[in-house]
């Protein structure tokens, strides 16, 4: 082989690669189980928050942890559920009604807003059951605090690789950057 030949082959050879890491990069990102979006912002590196399924329990969390090699550090386990319903009808007997129907504490936001804790064992689905199966007032809307989530680390650098990854994980609510709020 002559040095024409070389020259040729190593171009071959680098047209090749650059072919193969082309496609590998596709493979890669369409894999992902999500759309990789510009605009993520400034966040925390080597950081991400994590939102558990309602009623997930202790040792779920842990062993989903364990099993991706995070640590349970900054996951908060809250001792108690709140829910936040919104409806339309008399606010008397609707408040009645649920504490009648197992929820406690109520507190006022707005006219139409209550924040309620629940007895043990109502969890969300629950909650939105009981709202829902009053006839003489409209719900609006049922949302429910008190999920199990926080902070995990990971590599620098992966951190948008890992929302991806576990947006499909059914054990998993939400999950996004750690995202750096800046005042202007």
């Amino acid at each position: 082989m002559n040095k024409r030949q070389y020259i040729l082959l190593l171009i071959i050879l680098i047209f090749l690669l650059l072919i193969n890491l082309l496609i590998t990069k596709i493979v890669i990102t369409n894999s992902l189980p999500c759309y990789l979006e510009e605009g993520f912002g400034d966040y925390v590196k080597g950081e991400i928050i994590i939102d558990f399924v309602q009623d997930i329990t202790k040792e779920e969390v842990d062993s989903f942890l364990l099993s991706y090699g995070f640590s349970s550090y900054e996951i908060r386990y809250p001792e108690k559920n709140e829910y936040r319903i919104d409806f339309i009808g008399d606010k008397n007997d609707f408040l009645e009604y649920l504490n009648q129907s197992g929820f406690t504490r109520e507190y006022s936001r707005v006219p139409t807003t209550y924040i309620f804790e629940a007895k043990e064992g109502i969890n969300c689905e629950g909650a939105k059951e009981i709202a829902h199966n009053y006839k003489n007032a409209t719900v609006t809307n049922v949302y429910c605090f008190g999920h199990v989530g926080g902070v995990v680390k990971v590599r620098k650098g992966t951190e948008i690789y890992w929302v991806c990854k576990l947006r499909k994980n059914e054990l998993i609510e939400d999950t996004h950057v750690n995202g750096i709020l800046h005042a202007y």
